[in-house]
């Protein structure tokens, strides 16, 4: 027999709490995601529309994914002059990179021996220095560079590649070599 009945209509009011549903389950799986250990991926799906991200992923003596937070800082005269990125579960674990006040505006930043921050190089690009924290080891950027790809008053997009040797980390550990940090960021003004 032929089933000739109309088609169940969906009320909104349905359709809707099965989104939601649906996006809450997703949203739950992508927080499972983010503990994962050393290596692993992190599910960045939980922060879709977020203006404050970044991925990155480390090789050599240390070799994990980071993901979480990301800020930028300027001078009172509006100069972008460092960047932040957070571990999105461990506030110790991330890079901290200060750069040559220059206007916001996309460009290259190499990084610069610490010592030369500041000095005047008028035919080198702008400079920067980068530290990398993570677990008991921590690192000192020592060659690499950092392409800002759109910038205005209240964000920064970016990527980087950085080279990092080993130093004595705060908690006491050294880390046993260099390691090659690669990643991209979407970075928001921080407010002080």
């Amino acid at each position: 027999m032929l089933d000739t009945s109309p088609a169940p209509v969906h009320s909104p009011i349905n359709f809707s709490r099965s989104v939601f549903a649906l996006l809450l389950v997703l949203t739950m799986g992508g927080l499972a995601g983010c503990g994962a250990g050393d290596g692993a991926s992190y599910d960045m799906s939980w922060l879709i529309g977020a203006s404050s991200t970044f991925e990155a992923t480390t090789e050599g003596a240390v070799s994990e994914a980071i993901a979480g937070t990301a800020t930028f800082r300027t001078d009172a005269d509006g100069h972008l002059i460092g960047i932040e990125l957070m571990h999105i579960d461990d506030s110790t674990r991330g890079l901290s990179i200060e750069m040559e006040p220059r206007p916001i505006e996309p460009r290259t930043y190499t990084v610069v021996d610490p010592g030369l921050m500041g000095v005047e190089r008028p035919d080198a690009p702008a400079g920067f220095i980068a530290f990398f924290e993570g677990d008991a080891h921590s690192f000192r950027a020592s060659r690499g560079t950092l392409q800002v790809a759109r910038a205005d008053a209240a964000r920064v997009r970016g990527s980087f590649e950085i080279e990092m040797e080993g130093k004595a980390s705060g908690r006491g550990g050294v880390a046993g070599g260099d390691v090659t940090v690669q990643g991209t960021f979407q970075a928001t003004r921080r407010d002080d």
